[in-house]
C-alpha cells in the first residue's frame, strides 16, 4: 500500500510524504463485522476478488504508520495515525496481470466498514500511475462524518474536483456501505469520475485535461485521530461492454 502522511485540507487529505504499509491484528480484538456482497458492476466483470486468499496479491504487512492484511475472508487496513492517506492499486498490487495497469474507462466497486466507527475516510481510485513517491490517480472518497469528494491527484499537486454532502445515513462507519466509482473518457476527452454509494448517485467530477489509462483500487484515510480501521471485500473492476 502506498501511503502519504498528510494534512486535512477540506474532504480530503492532502499528500505531504510516502512510506510503506501493511498489516496486522492484534489478539482481543472483536470479529470482523459482517460485510454484505458489492452490488453488479455493469459491463464486462474482468476482477472480482472477494479476499478469501492472501495468494490474491495484495500487501501483507505492518509500519508505524499502516498495517494490511486478509483477515476472516476480507482485507483489514488500518491507518495508525493521524492525518495519512493510503493507496492499494492493481499498478503495484494485486493480481499480477498487465491489463489491470492499463485501464481506462473502468467501474470500480468495494464494500467497506469501520470496526470502530471511529472517522477517517475510504474510497476509491482509477487511472493511478506513476512511481510510488509520485502517484498521480483521481479518487473518490466518503468520511465518517457524511462528506464526499472527488480528487485529482498529480505530483505534488492535489485539487478537489466536487463535493459535499451525503444523503441521511450514507457514511463510513460501523454499517457496511457499497462504493462504486465510473471512470469515463477516452484519450483525448475529458475524464468523469462519478461517485455511488449504496446504489445512490452522490456526485462527478471532470477533467478536461485527463491521461488516459492507469491502475485501479482503493482509499483508507484517517483525518483528526488515527486509529481508523476498514474492512473490505468484494473489490470489483468492470469495463464497458
Amino acid at each position: 500500500m502506498i501511503n502519504r502522511r498528510a494534512a486535512t485540507v477540506a474532504l480530503v487529505v492532502a499528500a505531504m510524504a510516502v512510506t510503506s504499509c501493511g498489516g496486522g491484528k492484534k489478539s482481543g480484538e472483536s470479529p470482523s463485522p459482517a460485510v454484505p456482497t458489492a452490488t453488479e458492476l455493469p459491463g464486462t466483470m474482468i476482477l472480482h476478488d472477494d479476499f478469501s486468499s492472501s495468494a490474491s496479491g495484495w500487501d501483507v504487512s505492518e509500519s508505524d504508520t499502516f498495517s494490511s492484511q486478509y483477515v476472516g475472508g476480507r482485507y483489514r487496513v488500518v491507518a495508525k495515525q493521524r492525518n495519512l492517506f493510503g493507496i492499494s492499486s492493481t499498478l503495484y498490487e494485486g493480481p499480477s496481470r498487465p491489463e489491470l495497469k492499463q485501464l481506462g474507462e473502468v467501474n470500480v466497486a468495494v464494500t467497506a466498514v469501520g470496526d470502530p466507527a471511529n472517522g477517517g475516510l475510504v474510497g476509491l481510485v482509477c487511472r493511478t500511475r506513476g512511481d510510488p513517491n509520485q502517484l498521480d490517480y483521481y479518487g473518490a472518497t466518503l468520511s465518517a462524518a457524511g462528506r464526499w469528494a472527488i480528487v485529482r491527484q498529480q505530483g505534488d499537486r492535489r485539487s478537489q474536483l466536487s463535493g459535499g454532502a451525503a444523503p441521511a445515513g450514507i457514511k463510513f462507519g460501523g454499517g457496511p456501505v457499497v462504493l462504486r466509482v465510473e471512470c469515463s473518457g477516452s484519450e483525448g476527452d475529458p475524464a468523469r469520475i462519478r461517485l455511488y454509494v449504496n446504489g445512490k448517485f452522490l456526485g462527478e467530477g471532470v477533467d478536461s485535461s485527463a491521461w488516459a489509462t492507469g491502475g485501479a483500487g482503493f482509499i483508507v484515510a484517517s483525518a483528526s485521530r488515527g486509529g481508523v480501521v476498514a474492512f473490505l471485500d468484494d473489490f470489483m473492476l468492470s469495463t464497458p461492454q
